[in-house]
């Protein structure tokens, strides 16, 4: 009351002068003041409390939101081209018992298991074969992105890095999953060449087929399948068979699932010629088990080729040389 006459300057705060009003004690000005800081904290509590709950239910609804958008298209970053077959590594038990050269046991593979799905010639992709990839290729690993079976990327990165900690040793991706565009235009290539060198259409399909087979029937097709170089093997070759990144892999690669998928003393088996940069994963203990039997995939799951499949036109045609693979990989169709 800063104009009332009767207030003396000097005057307490609350306690009225010259009989003005009701005069306040010391003591009740006090309580007056701490009840009304209390009543200020309480409402500022309650704007607090209000505020935590509107982030709250802002958070809970963007979570969901996230969740329902992984559950409709897949998530996690996964590059989907169907949804992913079972994550089992078992092998399951038949009663047939198997035996050949080399090889014998009275448990037998199972073909349809992921990592044993068998391509080649005779035998083609599944009917809705099915597959989730993931991308891997930086400048450790490859030129560009290459795609896999999600399912064995661990494996081969680790199988990766482990060469290239020997000195000396540089081991790139220069092939993975191809999508069937990619692996036409690779097998109507090699076709076009082998006529140049003036094979018959029928003979220039079947030397072609021996080193790219067209969509359907290649290995690369499983996302399972990866081509090698390495920095003084630059594209893809039997030249490979005599690096030291070869030598490391024909000791270990086994130990990360990986097999040498088109070894040259089982090309009248597998129906391919020789490709000693194509490693093919198919398990730890698979693969433990075709190295100490020696025997390919098809051996393996006891698959009988027909042999005339893979005989030669004419026993003199040759591999191109800038195809060992020629038409040059850019990585893989993009699945999707």
């Amino acid at each position: 009351m800063p104009n009332d006459p009767r207030r003396p300057r000097n005057a307490p705060p609350g306690r009225p002068a010259g009989g003005y009003g009701t005069p306040e004690s010391g003591d009740e000005y006090r309580r007056r003041m701490e009840a009304k800081a209390k009543r200020r904290k309480k409402r500022q509590m309650q704007r607090l409390l209000l505020i935590a709950a509107f982030v709250l239910a802002a958070v809970l609804l963007v979570v969901c939101i996230i969740a329902i958008f992984r559950a409709i298209f897949g998530g996690e970053g996964k590059d989907k081209v169907k949804s992913s077959s079972s994550d089992t590594t078992s092998i399951s038990v038949s009663s047939e018992v198997l035996s050949g050269p080399g090889y014998s046991w009275t448990i037998a593979p199972d073909p349809t298991l992921w990592n044993l799905i068998l391509v080649n010639g005779q035998r083609a992709l599944p009917d809705g074969f099915e597959l989730t990839t993931d991308q891997m290729g930086t400048i450790a690993y490859g030129p560009i992105p290459y795609y896999f079976d999600a399912r064995i990327m661990e494996s081969l990165q680790g199988m990766i890095d482990a060469c290239n900690t020997v000195e000396g040793h540089t081991l790139k991706i220069i092939s993975g999953y191809r999508g069937a565009s990619n692996q036409n235009e690779r097998y109507n290539y090699l076709v076009t060449y082998f006529k140049g060198q003036n094979s018959s259409d029928a003979e220039a399909d079947i030397l072609a087929r021996q080193i790219d087979p067209p969509a359907g029937y290649s290995d690369h097709q499983t996302g399972l399948a990866v081509d090698f170089v390495t920095g003084s093997v630059n594209e893809p070759g039997e030249a490979f068979a005599g690096t030291p990144e070869y030598a490391w892999l024909s000791e270990h690669a086994h130990e990360y699932g990986f097999v040498l998928r088109y070894p040259q003393e089982k090309e009248n088996i597998t129906g391919i010629k020789n490709q000693p940069y194509h490693w093919r994963y198919v398990g730890i203990e698979e693969a433990k088990i075709m190295k100490t039997q020696g025997t390919c995939l098809e051996e393996y799951l006891a698959f009988q080729p027909d042999s005339s499949s893979v005989s030669e036109p004419d026993g003199s045609s040759s591999t191109p040389t800038s195809l060992s693979e020629s038409s040059s990989d850019t990585g893989s169709d993009t699945p999707g």
